[in-house]
Parts: C-alpha cells; structure tokens; sequence
C-alpha cells in the first residue's frame, strides 16, 4: 500500500532540502572565502595599517605632515607598541578562526536539514523519529534566536523558522491522520 503524503510533508520535505542546499553552499563558499582572507591578513602589521592609512590620506596631506617629520606608518606603529596591542595579523586570524567555526555551523546544518528531508520522506509518519521532532525543534529554536539576536528581519533565520515550523507541523499531522485510521 503506498504511503499517503499530505501537503505539509511535501512541502516539509523541500524546504528542507533547500534550506540543506543553501546551508551546505554557503557555508562551504564562506569557509573557502575565510580561509583566503586568513591567508591574506596572516602578515598583517601595524606598520602595514599606517601605510594603508597614509596611502588615503593623499599627497598633500603626507606632504604637510613630512615638512614635520611625521610618518604615519611609523607613528601608528610606535603608538600600538606603546599601547602593547598585538599585530593586527593575530587579531584577524583570532576573529576569522571564531568566524570558520560559525560557518561550520552551517556546513553540519546542511547535512542535517538534507538528511532530514530524506528521513521525512521515508518516515512512518504514524511513528516518526524523534530525531526529527528534535532537529525540526532545532531549526525553529536557533531561527527564532538568529531572529531575536539581529533585531532585523534576516532569510537564513526566517527559512530556518518557516522549515523547522513546517517540519513540526507535518509531523503532527502525519500523527493525527494515523490516530484517525
């Protein structure tokens, strides 16, 4: 006897699945754009940073603080030694280390919504897993979080809320329509 499968499960299937897509692309193209950006700011100086600044500061500027003696390279440099700040190079692989972890985040949490979209489709809808109530709870959870952290309306939050909703939603009417058979 084929399974009967109601909108909300078809629909519960393919966002899940999209939002697997989306998650597993974005977060293996920003962890590749991360790691380039680690590689670029390792050398990263405070003497770099003044030269980036005097670099803006244009021609006669430089000029007008040459006639004094006054290198801003070197005046940034001395005053983040005086100050004891690291090298911006060590401050910038820290913050892009915490970011790839994030972003890692995302790569697990594609695997998971594909994995669930295929655990979906294939569930006893009567019995399903509780593995799939937990990573429907999961995404509404951490979406409703994102949500309340951004302050601002943000899509990966919003489908993670609509996925994991839509989720818990057909799972409990896979439950109901057993109940009634």
């Amino acid at each position: 006897m084929p399974r009967e499968r109601g909108v909300l499960l078809i629909a519960a299937v393919i966002g899940n699945a999209l939002l697997g897509v989306i998650s597993l692309a974005f977060g293996l193209l920003a962890a590749v754009a991360t790691f380039a950006a680690a590689i670029d700011l390792a050398d990263l100086t405070w003497v770099g940073v003044g030269r980036t600044i005097a670099d803006q500061l244009g021609a006669d500027a430089l000029s007008a603080l040459g006639t004094f003696g006054i290198d801003p390279a070197a005046l940034v440099a001395e005053a983040a030694a005086q100050a004891g700040l690291i090298e911006p190079g060590l401050i910038a692989r820290a913050v892009l280390a915490a970011l790839f972890v994030g972003l890692a985040l995302f790569i697990e949490s594609g695997v998971v919504a594909l994995a669930a979209a295929h655990a979906l489709w294939r569930a006893n809808l009567a019995r399903p897993s509780r593995l799939l109530t937990l990573n429907a709870a999961r995404l509404l959870a951490v979406g409703l979080f994102g949500l309340a952290i951004a302050g601002a309306p943000q899509p990966i939050f919003g489908a993670w809320v609509i996925v994991g909703a839509l989720t818990l939603l057909a799972l409990d009417a896979g439950r109901r329509a057993a109940r009634r058979s």
